[in-house]
């Protein structure tokens, strides 16, 4: 593109549709494998790398180009502009019809299309069934007689996270607190009809919930935020610790002869996932979401090159995995499998749609600062 269209097109994504990195992500990763993520150096507003990413990365390079004007073409149609970007660059593409570029440009037998790379099977399969069985679904009775569901995970051998506003209806009620039901190994074994044998576990009658940090607003509504513009409170991070009744991640897992597994030893600790210690720094752009959706059975949530951004201050972070009721309180991991986030929130409008979860960043801040520490030593 000359540089007076790349000009127009800076004009038309930043003044007329008022786009900022994580919008016009969101919508990039809707419609193309484009990550535009990847050229924030976090050091020039985007105003001023705009310019720079269209004139030095996708206008030079075939592919990426008539990807992005046909995300904006498919989003926006009858725009003048980008009808007349399309009619001339997409038209003037090469067409390949030599029959050494033909051979060579269509039929290779692979290609790398994408910034994601493929994983190991084996790893991932190990990966998947040691934190599968970390998960629970919670499930209780609230004052109003009405049934709540939501998502936790083990951190240590007695100790569930979740989310505060998953407890929060009952956190001052003991005598509702004493009924909560944590339910592992829900899951479903090749028969669609049938789930397995799950185990279920009580709270600690003494002192069920160990420490809680309420939601902000912002999580609340956020419409407030559609943009990820704002930071996010340090005091305010949507979970909650709750103490069981016995030692769940020292007890042998598969008490219920569980069989979805690929080598299950029945002495061997159900164990729990690691709260990192020292978090330098989120640049991962791959998750997995192990959860329990509106109290069915376990499902996982893959999100490959998914990840739209971060808040300002990595408080929080948005996704495109898709979630439903229930699912919160759920761990979001990376793809190896570290525990980066907790799962708390959706956005659902005509034109932008996402997830949310609050990042491991914060909540572990956060316990440092009450100089709180998860006794769960080395899994």
């Amino acid at each position: 593109m000359t540089s007076s269209e790349i000009r127009e097109l800076c004009s038309y994504i930043l003044v007329e549709k008022r786009y900022n990195w994580v919008s016009l992500n969101a919508l990039l990763i809707q419609y193309t494998d484009i990550n535009i993520m990847q050229y924030n150096d976090g050091t020039n507003p985007f105003n001023l790398q705009l310019p720079i990413i269209l004139g030095q990365n996708i206008s030079v390079d075939n592919r990426k180009l008539e990807q992005f004007l046909k995300a904006l073409q498919s989003h926006y149609s009858n725009t003048p502009l980008i009808d007349r970007l399309v009619f001339k660059y997409l038209n003037d593409l090469p067409s390949y019809t030599t029959s050494d570029s033909f051979e060579k440009e269509t039929f290779s037998m692979e290609a790398i299309v994408s910034a994601m790379q493929p994983m190991d099977v084996g790893i991932l399969i190990s990966n998947i069934y040691k934190t599968k069985r970390c998960v629970c679904m919670i499930e209780y009775i609230n004052g109003e007689g009405n049934t709540v569901h939501g998502t936790g995970f083990l951190i240590g051998p007695t100790n569930v996270m979740t989310n505060y506003h998953v407890i929060e209806p009952i956190k001052d009620r003991r005598d509702l607190l004493s009924k909560v039901n944590l339910v592992f190994d829900y899951e479903r074994d090749g028969d669609a009809l049938n789930a397995n044998p799950s185990i279920t576990f009580k709270l600690s009658v003494d002192r069920p919930i160990e420490i809680y940090s309420p939601y902000s607003r912002l999580d609340e509504d956020l419409s407030a935020d559609p943009n990820q513009e704002l930071d996010y409170p340090d005091d305010l991070c949507d979970f909650a610790i709750l103490n069981l009744q016995e030692e769940v991640g020292n007890l042998p897992f598969g008490l219920n002869n569980n069989s979805v597994n690929i080598s299950e030893k029945k002495d061997e600790a159900r164990g729990w996932l690691e709260i990192p210690v020292n978090i330098k720094d989120l640049n991962t752009w791959d998750i997995f979401i192990i959860q329990h959706p509106d109290g069915r059975p376990q499902k996982i949530g893959i999100g490959l090159d998914q990840v739209i951004g971060y808040s300002p201050n990595k408080r929080r972070i948005r996704h495109k995995v898709n979630t439903e009721g229930g699912t919160s309180g759920s761990p979001i991991v990376d793809r190896n499998f570290n525990l980066i986030g907790i799962h708390n929130a959706g956005y659902d409008s005509i034109n932008l749609r996402f997830n949310q979860g609050v990042t491991m960043l914060a909540i572990v801040e956060y316990l440092n600062e009450k100089e709180f520490f998860i006794d769960g030593g080395n899994n």
